[in-house]
C-alpha cells in the first residue's frame, strides 16, 4: 500500500528545476528558435494572417498588418516568461507560428 503525502509535505531531495532556456529544439514534426523578430516575423504574419480564428482564445492579435505583428513580436522577444518561440515545420522547412513557456516558476516546479 503506497504512502500518501500532505500536500504541504515537503519531498526528500527534490529541487527546483532550471528555467528553459532559450535555445532552438528539435522535434519529429518542427524545430523551435527563440522568437527573433527580424527573422521570424515577415513569415509567420503570412502564414497566419489568413484565419483571424486563431487568435479567439489568445489576448493578442489579430494584427492587422506585417508592421503591426513585428512590433509585437518586437515586445514579446525579450521577455522572460512567457518565453516566445517560433515554430518552423520541417515538412515544409517555413516559419508558421509561434509558442511560448508562461508562468514559469521555477521553485513551484511548474510551467
Amino acid at each position: 500500500m503506497s504512502q500518501e503525502r500532505k500536500l504541504d509535505e515537503r519531498l526528500p531531495g527534490w529541487t527546483p528545476p532550471p528555467r528553459p532556456a532559450k535555445k532552438a529544439m528539435q522535434g519529429r514534426y518542427a524545430r523551435l528558435e527563440p522568437l527573433d523578430p527580424d527573422r521570424h516575423a515577415a513569415q509567420i504574419y503570412r502564414a497566419n494572417v489568413a484565419s483571424d480564428a486563431i487568435w479567439d482564445f489568445l489576448p493578442y492579435g489579430p494584427f492587422g498588418s506585417a508592421a503591426g505583428y513585428h512590433r509585437w513580436t518586437r515586445e514579446v522577444a525579450p521577455a522572460e516568461d512567457p518565453l516566445f518561440y517560433a515554430i518552423q515545420s520541417r515538412a515544409e522547412g517555413e516559419w508558421c507560428g509561434v509558442a511560448s513557456f508562461l508562468r514559469i516558476a521555477p521553485g513551484a516546479g511548474s510551467i
